[in-house]
Formats: C-alpha cells, sequence, structure tokens
C-alpha cells in the first residue's frame, strides 16, 4: 500500500448505504483519506471545500481527501449506496 500510494497504513473498503430520508452524519477524512464510489440511488453530498451540495448519482466517485469535512444526504426515493475505500492505520495506531 505504501508502495502505491505514498501513504502508510491498511486499506479499508465497505459499503454504506443511506435510506432515503436518512443522512451520514459530518465526518472529516484527517485521518483516513479515500474515495467513495455511487453503486446505486442518489444524494447530496455537502462538503467544507464547494459553496453549494454535490448531486452524486450511480457511477461517480468522490474523493475525501484529508482536507475534507463532509455529510451525505439521501433526498432521494431508494437507498443511496456507496462503495466506500480509505487508508487507515491500524489499531495500534501504528502506521504499517
Amino acid at each position: 500500500l505504501t508502495e502505491a500510494t505514498g501513504l502508510n497504513g491498511v486499506l479499508q473498503e465497505r459499503l454504506v448505504t443511506i435510506m432515503p430520508g436518512g443522512v451520514l452524519e459530518v465526518h472529516a477524512h484527517a485521518d483516513m483519506p479515500g474515495y467513495a464510489y455511487v453503486l446505486s440511488g442518489t444524494a447530496l453530498e455537502h462538503r467544507s471545500d464547494c459553496a453549494v451540495p454535490i448531486r452524486r448519482t450511480v457511477g461517480d466517485t468522490a474523493t475525501e481527501p484529508h482536507t475534507v469535512t463532509h455529510w451525505w444526504q439521501n433526498d432521494g426515493d431508494e437507498p443511496f449506496v456507496l462503495f466506500v475505500s480509505h487508508v487507515v492505520k491500524n489499531e495500534q495506531g501504528n502506521e504499517d
């Protein structure tokens, strides 16, 4: 991972589902930069680096650099599903 990205840590991948009317609370990526790829649904992404929310739809990729704070709002009629990939430190706090 370090050779490929220049970052120390482990790769964490997961599916995140936000039901209609739901939100994924405000969070930062200072210690876990990554990407979020939209698999289904539509939602608004509210970001600290954008003046207006971004409409995310199937096939979109949202970058989540260490400088961003953001939250998601599913204002659609179907579940919003993201494939999320982050670089994180292991549980002992080590970077390798």
